[in-house]
């Protein structure tokens, strides 16, 4: 099984999250998340795969410098679908972030 979106859907999910990355973002009918970034105060954790395109490692890169208390988890050996490719490795992950925040 090979799980992968239209490059429309692609297209409509990636495009708000490149122009937040270049700062022209001006948000849809829900408004602009982004800059409420910095006011999140609980625990946050931002994921990567190791074997990922680097635009994913970019805009996490971006979301960790606009969010404070985070931390980061690189899941090693996985592309961009972990819970798909490798469940165990995501139940793993979330498990060790939660042992943290209690």
């Amino acid at each position: 099984m090979q799980l992968r979106c239209t490059p429309e859907i692609e297209q409509a999910m990636l495009r708000p999250i490149f122009q937040a990355m270049e700062q022209i973002y001006t948000g849809d009918s829900r408004g602009n998340p982004f800059p409420w970034f910095s006011e999140i105060a609980c625990p946050v954790r931002i994921a990567t795969a190791e074997q990922s395109w680097p635009i994913y490692k970019e805009m996490a890169d971006r979301a960790a410098a606009l969010i404070p208390y985070t931390s980061r988890w690189t899941f090693d050996g996985v592309g961009h679908c972990v819970a798909q490719e490798a469940p165990e490795l995501m139940i793993a992950a979330v498990r060790t972030f939660a042992a943290r925040a209690d």
